[in-house]
C-alpha cells in the first residue's frame, strides 16, 4: 500500500515522463497537476479516485465500481476491510524493508534488499 496522495502524484508525473498515445499520458502531458485532478476524463478518474481501496472492495475496472455505486461508503469500506482477509500479508511503502524482510523470512526467499524506483 502506498499513500494515496504520493501515489497520485508519482502516476501523474510518470504519465508525464512516458511517451503514450492513451487517453491519460497525453492529458497529464498537457494538463496542470490542478486541471489534471480536476479532469472529468474516465481514464484520470479511474487512477487518481481511490485506486488501492477499489482493489480492496471489488476491481479497478470502472464496471465493477458502476456495479457498487448505489453502495454508501460504509458499505464499501467494510467491503474493503472484510477483503483484507483473503491477503496473507499487506506491505507498506512506508515500511518496505522491514516489510521484505518478514516476508524474506516467512517464505525464505534469500532477497537481501531492493531498490524501489518510484
Amino acid at each position: 500500500m502506498r499513500d494515496p496522495v504520493e501515489r497520485v502524484l508519482s502516476h501523474y508525473y510518470y504519465w508525464r515522463s512516458i511517451q503514450e498515445n492513451s487517453m491519460g499520458p497525453k492529458l497529464a502531458a498537457c494538463l496542470s497537476l490542478r486541471d489534471f485532478l480536476c479532469s472529468d476524463v474516465v481514464a484520470v478518474r479511474r487512477q487518481i479516485s481511490n485506486l488501492q481501496a477499489w482493489m480492496f472492495i471489488a476491481n479497478i475496472d470502472m464496471l465493477s465500481r458502476h456495479r457498487m455505486a448505489c453502495c454508501s461508503f460504509d458499505e464499501l469500506f467494510e467491503k474493503a476491510v472484510e477483503n483484507t482477509s483473503f491477503f496473507d500479508f499487506i506491505g507498506f511503502t512506508e515500511s518496505f524493508d522491514k516489510d521484505l524482510a518478514h516476508l524474506n523470512s516467512k517464505y525464505n526467499w534469500g532477497v537481501c534488499s531492493v531498490r524501489l524506483m518510484y
